[in-house]
């Protein structure tokens, strides 16, 4: 009931936020009157907003898979309590909080991440080497496969293996 509830505040918040931060407001006048710190803003908001319907849909889903019984994943160690959490596949905090971009990828789509970690990334990787920037690259472009074919999946995607590569390289210093 908790995962229902929070699912459908995201997409109530979706729903009321999307009337005002919307891409259509870039193609006004009144957005081209506004001072520059106030377009960033309203270009912020409107990537969160559009953020919110999949943290909406997911969490619902994962409701939902909870009440089947099939997102039951053991006791927790900790609490001792059962876990409930074996399909999470978003953590909206996780994604607007992250402090770099393998931060920001770890928290959503998860199920999919796994998925492209397991089968991907770690099978292109040569026994006994660590995965370097060609496993990246092949999972990237697995995943702008996956998305289909527009060219700017592509670009996208390939542009994130250049950026998650650079961001492993620095935490590594």
């Amino acid at each position: 009931m908790i995962k229902m509830a929070t699912g459908l505040a995201w997409i109530l918040a979706f729903m009321l936020g999307s009337g005002h931060f919307n891409p259509d407001t870039f193609l006004t006048d009144k957005y081209k009157n506004l001072s520059i710190p106030t377009r960033i803003f309203q270009m912020y908001m409107m990537n969160v907003v559009a953020r919110m319907k999949y943290y909406g849909v997911w969490t619902l889903t994962e409701g939902a898979c909870i009440m089947a019984g099939i997102g039951y994943k053991g006791i927790d160690p900790k609490s001792g309590k059962p876990n409930w959490d074996r399909l999470t596949n978003i953590r909206p905090l996780g994604v607007e909080l992250a402090q770099n971009s393998h931060a920001y990828l770890g928290n959503w789509n998860i199920n999919t991440n796994n998925w492209l970690r397991n089968y991907m990334f770690l099978r292109v990787t040569p026994k006994g080497k660590k995965p370097g920037f060609r496993a990246t690259l092949a999972t990237f472009v697995t995943s702008a496969f996956w998305h289909g074919f527009y060219p700017g999946y592509y670009m996208t995607f390939v542009l994130a293996a250049f950026m998650q590569n650079t961001a492993k390289s620095e935490s590594n210093h």
